[in-house]
């Protein structure tokens, strides 16, 4: 059990990311569970897991010490070094933010407007909302036929994505519901 401050670096790119745990084996583990499970919450190093596999990472224990000031360590390794995970402290306890991190910080996201202080308005609420409560119909090669009310109740129902893999079927893109014991997917018709 080492008690210390982390990187994952991604080998193809030498981005890294720097944490800290009282266990770093078991911190390790846990973020390879997550990049397998694809719920990552960092967006790079799920990109680069699903792009290159567990290979494309390499875990290092940067520094050993005292679980009284790993989380000051970590501060220090993520101040002095370029790494991926700026834009969010994923610290379950708040640490301040240094003055050179926070210039860091800025100049990274300077350019970022998308979407930035806008909402949705009323009719693009319910525009988005009847795209996704459009009924879905399933045929099952068990002969059995269920239309699901939305395409996240279907997806639900059979274990897939209802943004990539179930709209993939449906838009024609995939077929891979055939390995699913699944005949047919389709939007239904009124």
């Amino acid at each position: 059990m080492t008690c210390g401050v982390y990187e994952i670096v991604i080998v193809a790119t030498d981005e890294r990311y720097i944490g800290s745990s009282v266990n770093c084996d078991n911190r390790w583990s846990y973020h390879r569970s997550s990049l397998k499970g694809r719920n990552h919450r960092n967006p790079t190093l799920q990109a680069a897991y699903d792009r290159d596999g567990l290979s494309g990472l390499r875990f290092t224990v940067l520094e050993e010490c005292d679980k009284n000031i790993v989380r000051q360590r970590e501060q220090h390794h993520i101040d002095n070094t370029e790494c991926i995970n700026f834009s969010r402290n994923y610290l379950s306890d708040p640490v301040e933010i240094s003055k050179e991190r926070k210039k860091k910080i800025s100049k990274a996201l300077k350019g970022n407007t998308h979407w930035l202080g806008k909402k949705h308005t009323a009719d693009s609420k319910a525009k988005l909302a009847a795209a996704h409560s459009k009924p879905v119909y399933v045929k099952y090669a068990d002969g059995r036929e269920v239309t699901y009310p939305s395409r996240r109740d279907a997806a639900k129902a059979i274990g897939v994505s209802p943004s990539s893999t179930l709209l993939d079927w449906l838009k024609g893109k995939s077929t891979t519901y055939l390995n699913r014991g699944i005949d047919e997917v389709r939007w239904a018709t009124s």
